[in-house]
C-alpha cells in the first residue's frame, strides 16, 4: 500500500504542476497580447489622415525651415499654406474676442518662407495668393504683411503674376484689387507701378480701377 501511496502521490504531484506551468503560460501570452495592441504614437503625425493642415503646416515649416530642404518638402508646405481669407486669419490672426490665433507671433515667418527664393514652385504660389485674396480685407498684423510681399511682386514688374492672374474672370480680378488696395490709405489713382505692368491689358486696367474705387469707398474697417 505505502508504495501505491507514494505512486499517487507523484501523480497527484506531476498533474498540479501541470496544471500551474499551463495558466503561467497563458498569462504570458495574455501579456504578449497587450504588449502587441499598444498603440504606439507615430513621429509621422502629419501622415496621418486625422492631422489638421493646420498641424502639418507647422510640420513642414520645421522641415522647410532647414537648410537642408527639400522641392517636395516646399510643396508640402505650399499644401497646406492656407488656401482662402478665412483659413489665412485663423492661422495667423488676431480676434477681438479669441486673442490671438494659433501662429500669429510667427506669422511673418511662415509668410516669408512661403514667398522665399527657395520655393521655386512660383505659379502654385501666386494662384494660392489670389485664392487667399479673395473675400479679403486689409487687416493689421499679418494681412499686412501678406499685402507687403503682393506689392513686392508688382513692384518687381512680375509679367507672371499679372498673367496668372489676368486669367481669371473679372470679378476674381476685382476681388484681389480690392485686397490690395484696400486699408487705412488707399491711393487717390492706380499707382504708376501698377500702370506700367498692365498697360496693355485693358480688361486688367477695368478691374484694377473698379477694385481701388471699392477700397476707397469701403473705408477703414
Amino acid at each position: 500500500m505505502k508504495i501505491i501511496d507514494k505512486l499517487i502521490y507523484i501523480l497527484i504531484t506531476i498533474i498540479f504542476l501541470g496544471i500551474i506551468s499551463c495558466r503561467e503560460s497563458k498569462n504570458s501570452n495574455a501579456e504578449e497580447q497587450k504588449v502587441t495592441n499598444v498603440t504606439v504614437p507615430s513621429s509621422k503625425k502629419h501622415e496621418n489622415k486625422t492631422t489638421s493642415n493646420l498641424d502639418s503646416l507647422i510640420f513642414y515649416y520645421g522641415k522647410v525651415s532647414n537648410s537642408n530642404t527639400t522641392d517636395s518638402q516646399f510643396n508640402k508646405y505650399n499644401e497646406f499654406f492656407p488656401s482662402s481669407f478665412k483659413e489665412f486669419t485663423d492661422y495667423f490672426g488676431f480676434d477681438d474676442e479669441k486673442g490671438k490665433m494659433p501662429l500669429y507671433d510667427n506669422a511673418n515667418d511662415y509668410i516669408d518662407l512661403f514667398f522665399s527664393d527657395k520655393n521655386i514652385n512660383t505659379e502654385y504660389i501666386y494662384n494660392k495668393v489670389i485664392k487667399i485674396s479673395q473675400n479679403g480685407e486689409w487687416e493689421a498684423d499679418a494681412v499686412n504683411f501678406l499685402i507687403h510681399k503682393i506689392s513686392m511682386i508688382l513692384d518687381a514688374k512680375n509679367t507672371t503674376f499679372i498673367d496668372i492672374l489676368s486669367s481669371k474672370d473679372l470679378k476674381t480680378q476685382e476681388a484681389f484689387w480690392f485686397f490690395y488696395f484696400d486699408g487705412p490709405h488707399p491711393p487717390d489713382s492706380i499707382p504708376e507701378n501698377i500702370l506700367n505692368i498692365i498697360s496693355k491689358n485693358e480688361n486688367m486696367r477695368k478691374a484694377v480701377e473698379s477694385g481701388l474705387q471699392k477700397a476707397k469707398a469701403s473705408g477703414i474697417h
